[in-house]
């Protein structure tokens, strides 16, 4: 078959431009020949319908000449230039028991290259049939394959005696028989690549971290086990935020990790805060959604609130009023004072003022 598309801009899981052309049928990659103004031109690869894909100077170069056609245009003529694309269609040959039943699916548990098989099994049989419903399964109690060929993730896991592979309805009607609230939430999924590997451990990942992981995450668009996602943010903070300190205390202050102190959930557990012992005084510091809260404990040096009012920020001494119009001579001498710094570079002026004061 012969279709003329247009060739389109996305963004891949590494958020790098690709062009794409996107086709009504799965194709036979093998025997498709694409042409433009009758020029042969090659994809640098396909996706799992078989269309071809672009590295992103292919698909400006073609917009480029599109809108120089369009430009010179004399007679009102549509020059959008199309791509013509040569192909076979591409069958789904496996039994659809392969890759929706339990049995099927429990059978490609034994490597994730056949678990992927199998999603790229769902995902196809979506683009051929449309109007046609997946059956639902949970896997490993955590993993939804949904009837839309996607993947979601159980964010509220329940701890149930389950096989390795259930229907969602059984999977649902064992959490409303065991657990108070009867309610779970999902949150969109990337299963690791055949081949791919922590960025941090550097172990390739297999069918057994599926099993095993909590849940994967992203560094720097890599996927990464959960422990090691952890790890690497845990460090990175700890990093960040002793460089600020160390910028303005030359000593090198020893410090305390002290839990979150804005969030207690599993998604900020690996953000620590800080309680730095300096020659000065203690000072409390940690990220607060977009901001640093620097917090100056009790029996800090004394020091001049007023030299913070050009901030326009967020200033907290309780008990007290602070603004941009504090009076000069307001001395913090007791208690916290609290203050909210939008950067990391603010952070570090905040310190120094401070510093310098005392």
């Amino acid at each position: 078959m012969v279709e003329r598309k247009q060739m389109e801009v996305f963004y891949n899981s590494c958020e790098e431009a690709k062009g794409i052309i996107r086709l009504d049928h799965l194709a036979d990659t093998n025997t498709m020949i694409i042409l433009f103004c009758g020029k042969q031109i090659f994809p640098e690869g396909f996706n799992s319908y078989g269309e071809p894909i672009f590295p992103e100077e292919t698909v400006r170069h073609y917009k480029r000449i599109e809108a120089l056609n369009e430009r010179n245009k004399i007679d009102g003529t549509d020059y959008s230039l199309g791509f013509d694309v040569i192909y076979d269609e591409m069958e789904i040959k496996e039994s659809r028991k392969v890759f929706d039943s339990a049995s099927g699916i429990q059978k490609s548990l034994t490597s994730l290259e056949d678990f992927l098989k199998v999603l790229k099994l769902r995902d196809c049989f979506k683009k051929v049939y449309e109007k046609e419903s997946l059956n639902e399964f949970v896997i490993f109690g955590k993993y939804v394959l949904t009837a839309y060929g996607e993947v979601y993730f159980i964010k509220t896991q329940v701890k149930l005696e389950l096989n390795d592979v259930c229907t969602l309805d059984y999977y649902r009607g064992m959490v409303n028989s065991f657990v108070k609230d009867k309610c779970y939430t999902t949150t969109v999924c990337t299963i690791p690549k055949l081949g791919s590997r922590c960025p941090v451990c550097g172990k390739e990942f297999s069918i057994n971290d599926l099993k095993k992981e909590e849940r994967f995450w992203k560094i720097n668009n890599k996927i990464a086990h959960n422990k090691c996602y952890k790890e690497f943010y845990r460090f990175l903070e700890i990093n960040n935020i002793t460089r600020i300190v160390d910028q303005v205390y030359y000593d090198k202050p020893k410090y305390e990790l002290l839990p979150n102190g804005y969030c207690n959930e599993e998604c900020c557990e690996h953000k620590p805060w800080f309680l730095f012992h300096t020659k000065d005084g203690d000072i409390r510091i940690g990220w607060r959604k977009r901001v640093i809260s620097i917090e100056f404990q009790e029996g800090f040096k004394e020091f001049d609130l007023s030299i913070f009012n050009n901030e326009d920020v967020t200033k907290l001494w309780v008990g007290h009023s602070v603004n941009n119009n504090t009076p000069k001579g307001t001395i913090f001498n007791k208690g916290i004072f609290i203050i909210h710094a939008w950067s990391e570079e603010k952070a570090i002026e905040y310190l120094r003022k401070v510093n310098r004061y005392v």
